[in-house]
Parts: C-alpha cells; sequence; structure tokens
C-alpha cells in the first residue's frame, strides 16, 4: 500500500472516543448526498451574502461570544504567533480493534443516517478501514459526533477548528464513483457544510475533485471545490487539478479560522483543504455557524482510517502559520506528470526503464489493459497477430500525475487459416493458403502425407471410412500452422421417423439412403425403397426401420427409427354431423336437452355451433359410460379425445372458443381454446376452480399459439391411468404437443362439447377411442 504524505493521524491500535459525551438526537436533517457539480451558477460571494442573516441568528441564538470565550479558554489560544498557543484533541477516531465486516459501535458517534460505517478492511500493517454500510445503494450515509467536550468537559462550540482523516479509494468494479468525505459544522437549524472527495475512476484517478458544499443548497454549485468551471467564477482553488488514484493513502486536512464579524454583526470564517501538505483550497468569507463533524459518504466506497477534530494548528501542514496569515500565501500548485516510458520490444519482452518516483506500471494491449505490474518488463507470450503494446507509469499521488503512454508495435506469430475440404468423387481439395509453405493430409488423426504448397488436391481412393484432414503448414517464425480442416468419408445417416396412420407405417425420405429395413421385435422383415410398411399382423411387437446408406465414400447406415408397437385402438363414439342441412338442428346421438345448429356444410361432414346465443352455457354429452368392443359398459380411465374445430371469418373471437368436458356429476376437466390470432391461448381447467388452469407454468409446451379464423384445427387429449388415482393428460394441436401435465387427478366419467358466452366456434369430427401408441407428434406417449 503506498501513501501519499500519509502518516497515521493517531498511532493507537484501540478503538478511541476522546473527549465526548453523547447527547441527545439532533435534527440536523437528511443527510442527502450533494455530489451534483453540474448545477447553475453561483459565486462564493453570493453564498456568502445569502448566508450572512443564518450567520447573524447564530450569533444570536447561541450566545456567540459566550461561545468564543468558551473556545479560548479551552484552547488556551491568543492571537499572537509569539505567544504559545495550545492545541487541544476533542475527537480521535481510529478503527483497529475492529473484525472486518463488524460495524463502527454506537458508542463513537450519536447522530448516524442509512447504514453507518462498518470495518470494510485490514491492510498489511494491521490497519483497519471503514466504509459506508452500502455503496450502491444511490443515498446519503453518515455519522456524526456533536458537542466536543474542553478539558473541563464543557461543551464546546469551535470556532477554529482543524479536521484531519485519513482515506483511499480500493481497486475494483463499483457501479458508480460517488464522492466520500466528511460532514462539518452540521447544525440543527442551518443545514452542514460537507467536503466531498471525488476519485474519477473512469478516467484512471486523473481529474478528480475535491469540493466544498453547503448541503441542500447545490443549485448553484460548490462554495469552494478544486473543479474549475469558469460559469462559476474564482471558488477558492489553489491547484490546477488532482488526480486521486486507487489503492493509495489520501490524508487530507480542513482548517477552519473564525474571521472578525463584519459591521452588521454577521459572522464567518475562512476554510483551508490539505492534500498531504498541499494547500489546495482556500475560500474566505464563508458563512459561520456552530455545528458537528462527522464522516460521510455518497455512493461511495471511499475507505477511511482515521478521524480527528482538533483546535486551528499552530502551523498546518503545508509549514505556515495560517492562524496568523490573512493573505494567500501560496502560489497556484500544478500537478506534473511522471515522464513517459519508453518502451521497446525484444522477441516476445516488451522492456522499459524504471521511471523515478512510480508507483507502478500498467500495460495495455491497445485499448486492453493487460496488467498492473511493479517490474519494467511484461511477456508477450499468448498474444497473436499485430498491435500495439502500452505502457504507463503509475502516479503515488497528488501533484505528480500518471505518466503518457509509451508504446511499441508487434507482430506476434499467427496461425494460418484453416482448409475448407471439398471432395469430388475420390479428389479431395482445398484452396490455397497464404503464407503455407506445405500441407500436411491426416487419415483418422494420422498424418499420411506432406506435400508442397502448389498441390492442393489428394486422392483418396484407397480410403472408404474414416475422416480426411489436411493442415497448412507456417514458417514457424512469422506464421504458425494452422488448424486442421476435416472431412468425414463416412456421413451416419439420420434414423427415420415412423408414424401408424392406421394401416401403414410411414416415414418421411432420408437423404442419401438407398432402401430402408423394416424390423418386427429386432429382427429384419422386409426390405424395401418405399415409405410405408404395411401392418398386417395382430400380434403385438416393436416395429423399428432402418435407413440403408451406400456403404462407401458418402453415406452409412442409419441407427434404428423409433420404435412402434402395435396395438388395436378401439373406438368407443364418434360423430361428425353428416348429412345435417345448415341451418338443421341436432341433439346429437348421446342426448341433452341443448341444441346444436348446423351452421356450414361441406361434402364428407357439417359444421356445428352452439345452439342459443342468449345462454352462458351449452353443451352435449356422451353417456356417462360408453361401450367397448365386447359390449360392456365401461368408464374409461384410459383414452384419446378428438374433436375438430374452426372460428368463421369475421367471427367475434369471445371469451372462450369452446370446452371439451370430461366429468362425473358436476366435476369435470374442460379445455378452452380462446381463438385471437397470435396470442391464441389453451388452457385445461377443473371446472368451478377457473383460476387454477393447468396453464404453460404446469405443463406448457409452446410460447404462443397462431391460430387463423376459418382454418380447421384438430384438436386431441391423451389421458394415461397412472395408476396410482392419477393420470397423465396430453393435449395436441393437429400434431405440435401444445401441453403435456404430468400427474393430475384421475376422473371418470362423460365426453362432450360446450360453448361459453354463445361463442361462434363451429364442430366437427368429434371421437372417443384407446390412446394410440403413437401420438400425433410421432412420439409414441403411451
Amino acid at each position: 500500500m503506498k501513501s501519499v504524505s500519509a502518516r497515521r493521524l493517531s498511532p493507537s491500535k484501540k478503538l478511541t472516543l476522546k473527549g465526548m459525551v453523547l447527547i441527545s438526537s439532533l435534527a440536523v436533517g437528511a443527510l442527502t448526498g450533494c455530489g451534483n457539480v453540474t448545477s447553475s451558477v453561483a459565486t462564493s460571494s453570493s453564498v456568502a451574502s445569502s448566508t450572512n442573516s443564518i450567520a447573524s441568528s447564530a450569533t444570536s441564538a447561541t450566545g456567540s461570544s459566550a461561545a468564543s470565550s468558551t473556545v479560548a479558554s479551552s484552547s488556551e489560544s491568543t492571537v499572537s504567533s509569539q505567544t504559545e498557543r495550545k492545541v487541544n484533541t476533542y475527537l480521535d477516531w481510529t478503527f483497529d480493534e475492529l473484525a472486518v465486516g463488524e460495524a463502527v459501535p454506537e458508542s463513537y458517534y450519536n447522530y448516524k443516517e442509512g447504514g453507518g460505517f462498518k470495518a470494510s478492511s485490514k491492510d498489511e500493517d494491521g490497519n483497519v478501514w471503514v466504509q459506508c454500510a452500502d455503496v450502491n445503494t444511490g443515498s446519503m450515509w453518515g455519522m456524526m459526533v456533536q458537542a466536543p467536550k474542553d478539558a473541563n468537559g464543557k461543551d464546546v462550540s469551535l470556532k477554529d477548528f482543524c479536521i484531519s482523516f485519513s482515506t483511499r479509494y480500493p481497486d475494483g468494479n463499483y457501479t458508480t464513483d460517488g464522492d466520500g468525505g466528511i460532514a462539518l459544522l452540521a447544525s440543527s437549524l442551518y443545514g452542514r457544510y460537507d467536503l466531498a472527495v471525488h476519485n474519477n475512476v473512469a478516467a484512471g484517478g486523473e481529474d478528480s475533485q475535491v469540493s466544498l458544499w453547503h448541503a441542500m443548497d447545490v443549485d448553484g454549485g460548490p462554495f469552494a471545490t478544486t473543479l474549475h468551471n469558469t460559469d462559476w467564477g474564482e471558488r477558492g482553488s489553489r491547484v490546477g487539478s488532482i488526480s486521486l488514484y486507487s489503492e493509495l493513502v489520501y490524508n487530507f486536512t480542513v482548517c477552519g479560522r473564525y474571521q472578525t464579524p463584519d459591521q452588521d454583526g454577521n459572522e464567518f470564517m475562512t476554510l483551508y483543504v490539505f492534500l498531504g501538505d498541499k494547500l489546495i483550497i482556500e475560500q474566505k468569507d464563508i458563512a459561520y455557524w456552530e455545528g458537528n463533524f462527522g464522516l460521510r459518504g455518497y455512493i461511495s466506497p471511499w475507505e477511511y482510517g482515521d478521524f480527528k477534530v482538533t483546535d486551528f494548528p499552530l502551523v498546518c501542514p503545508d509549514g505556515i502559520d495560517h492562524y496568523n496569515d490573512s493573505g494567500l500565501n501560496d502560489p497556484t500548485i500544478n500537478e506534473t506528470r511522471l515522464p513517459t516510458p519508453e518502451v521497446t520490444i525484444n522477441g516476445t519482452t516488451a522492456s522499459w526503464a524504471a521511471i523515478d518516483g512510480a508507483s507502478g506500471y500498467e500495460v495495455y494491449n491497445g485499448d486492453t489493459k493487460l496488467a498492473r505490474i511493479h517490474e519494467t518488463s511484461y511477456s508477450l507470450a499468448g498474444l497473436t497477430g499485430d498491435g500495439s503494446l502500452k505502457v504507463r507509469a503509475l502516479s503515488s499521488g497528488f501533484p505528480i500525475k500518471n505518466s503518457e503512454f509509451g508504446q511499441a508495435t508487434y507482430a506476434m506469430p499467427r496461425a494460418l487459416n484453416k482448409p475448407v475440404l471439398t471432395l469430388n468423387e475420390k479428389i479431395l481439395s482445398w484452396a490455397a493458403i497464404d503464407h503455407a509453405t506445405g500441407y500436411k493430409v491426416y487419415h483418422d488423426g494420422t498424418e499420411i502425407a506432406s506435400i508442397g504448397s502448389d498441390v492442393l488436391t489428394y486422392d483418396i481412393s484407397t480410403y472408404t471410412k474414416g475422416t480426411l484432414g489436411v493442415k497448412a503448414i507456417g514458417d514457424g517464425s512469422f506464421y504458425l500452422d494452422s488448424e486442421i480442416g476435416t472431412y468425414d468419408l463416412i456421413e451416419t445417416l439420420p434414423a427415420p421417423k415412423i408414424v401408424y396412420d392406421g394401416t401403414n407405417l410411414t416415414w418421411a425420405a432420408v437423404e442419401g439412403a438407398t432402401k430402408y429395413e423394416v424390423y418386427f421385435k429386432d429382427a429384419k422383415i422386409a426390405d424395401t425403397t418405399d415409405l410405408l410398411y404395411k401392418v398386417t399382423s395382430t400380434e403385438i411387437g416393436k416395429y423399428q426401420v432402418k435407413a440403408i446408406g451406400d456403404g462407401g465414400i458418402k453415406t452409412y447406415d442409419s441407427a434404428l427409427s423409433n420404435s412402434w408397437a402395435y396395438r388395436e385402438i378401439a373406438s368407443y363414439a364418434s360423430h361428425n354431423f353428416k348429412g345435417l342441412a345448415v341451418g338443421a338442428a341436432s341433439t346429437l346421438p348421446w342426448g341433452d336437452p341443448d341444441v346444436y345448429t348446423i351452421a356450414a356444410q361441406e361434402t364428407d361432414h357439417s359444421w356445428a355451433t352452439g345452439p342459443d346465443a342468449t345462454k352462458e352455457w351449452a353443451g352435449v354429452f356422451f353417456p356417462a359410460k360408453v361401450q367397448d368392443s365386447a359390449g360392456n359398459w365401461n368408464n374409461l380411465s384410459e383414452y384419446a379425445y378428438t374433436v375438430t374445430f374452426r372460428l368463421p371469418t369475421a367471427a367475434d373471437d369471445g371469451n372462450n372458443v369452446f370446452q371439451i368436458l370430461y366429468s362425473t356429476g358436476t366435476v369435470r376437466y374442460a379445455a378452452e381454446i380462446v381463438m385471437s390470432g397470435a396470442t391464441s391461448s389453451l388452457n385445461i381447467y377443473a371446472a368451478n376452480h377457473i383460476g387454477d388452469a393447468f396453464n404453460a407454468d404446469l405443463g406448457g409446451k409452446l410460447t404462443s399459439l397462431d391460430l387463423k379464423d376459418d382454418v380447421a384445427y384438430k384438436f386431441t387429449v391423451f389421458v394415461r391411468n397412472l395408476g396410482d388415482g392419477n393420470c397423465r393428460m396430453t393435449c395436441f394441436i393437429d400434431n405440435v404437443c401444445a401441453i403435456d401435465i404430468p400427474s393430475t387427478a384421475m376422473l371418470t366419467g362423460d365426453f362432450g362439447l360446450a360453448c361459453r358466452n354463445a361463442t361462434p366456434a363451429q364442430f366437427t369430427d368429434i371421437a372417443v377411442t384407446d390412446i394410440p401408441l403413437i401420438g400425433p407428434d410421432g412420439v409414441d406417449r403411451y
């Protein structure tokens, strides 16, 4: 840890609080941040004049002469520089007995806002540093002590004071630079003054600033600052600029010297701010009021190592007696830069001469930071291609800035481009690779040939399977060998995907296949060049299909397809409204008081719609039991239920298009499809529990539906009995799985059709069957 004019202000390792008695809390107003330095114009003289009445009120309210005599008695001060003047210490904080993460004890302060301060780190010397409890909240945090005591235990309202503290900015990524500092002369009547220290992290610490504010009155900017703004006029800056870097310790001192009241009795003071031993701000004619002192932070990771309040020192950090000197004594301090490193590159090593006063060096590749080091050389190993290495010397702090960047270009060896291979019959070829000195040919990773740079083909007649590769060879100096470009001689065909249409197993053509093999119970039963196989056997067993390649250079046999096991599928109920004329009414073969009306007729079927636009609900149902192939009436526990639906063009979408019901009494599941274009939706409800839809969070497979008007869609629901009182419910729109509910309560009962809120949906082709072993999406859902 480098220190900039750094000294621990208290050598004690103990948590100390000298000359302090806690009193009742002070209503000083919110400790809001005041780091905005882009506000409207106000001069220092206007700040002083605007606070004259405040200072006058402070005098009358507190008894200025009494307070002044108390301080004089306490500090044994005189106005003569020839007479010894005692400097009393009123407050001395160190934090070294705190464990990292531990909060600063309340015995330190009697006013805090937000989370206060906590121990944030311990340095190599065992010194503990504290910071705001939360550096990224966007609010102010602070802790203050009020009513310092003199040697006799009397309250002291300091008129001539000195505050000193050590601080540093830890290296790291923070959401905002923020500012830290101290609150001084915090008053219940007039607010407070803030000293804000801002480290310009984005600029690497350069163009940082220190500002003095009257908190809550920031529209005109700070009344004293090192930041130069022509709109503000003179604001007390004694420096051209300051640079505050991470990981360096800075000692700040703020001295307040009471001025003689003016002819109207208004009280003023002069504030001096020192960075190390340099006077950086001197601002006269600041309205004086009594108040308190403490630490503050604004979204700031600044750390503090100590905090001390004393009388005005006999000699300030710059070696001058400012207590008895009323003039501006020092010329303006201008920062200077460290010399720029001269970077040279020899092979893969960059080096430069040591820079006197540098605390280290930063190394960049272009604009990318590579390292922060103390050495004067850096290895370029790992860099490729051409680039620019930049190095700057890091300052130990104000008033010396980091150096400018020194740089040197480099040309590191680079890999050649990888060959891209093509195959024509049995000739492997590739385009010429720039700067290649030759090529090496590989088969399954083993080198089989080394050829010149003018040869761009290779005969692979002796190879029928495996992977060929070609690598471009570099010169070993500026160009490295390329990666190996590859070509697979044997392409494994994708496995077919079979479906069953009730008669045939079918599959899509597999590109590159010369034929297909059909397997039953893992044994080959047929060869075919067709894309189907007719199932004639009723024996239960597993069917699979394999795509067969040419076995040579281009293709190889696929893996076996998905399986399909033959099983007789029983049909229990179906209806398609065929033969009913438009406008005709139908009660359907299953019976129900509600009647469906035929809305449209086509060659093979008619489309039915709800019977009564005034009813909220309208429905028809299958009987409570269905008859199986043996003539027995049963409540099905495993079934497939399908219906085809559409919404006529220009029809009102309505709240619900239709519901498909599976019920016993009033307990049922309902499938609701709401048609509204791209925002269509599908939900499965437990009836009378509409808020409990089995929606996308409970089995939904699609991110959205897009159901068009006047287009027919087939809705299918599979119910599979899990044998534990629950079932698996899978829903399809056409051949797409839309919802798959792994487990829900098993019900037995009716099947049917319903409309809600008189929606104009149309339906046809309703059926209840066993579950097909292959679902509409080609997956074995059984």
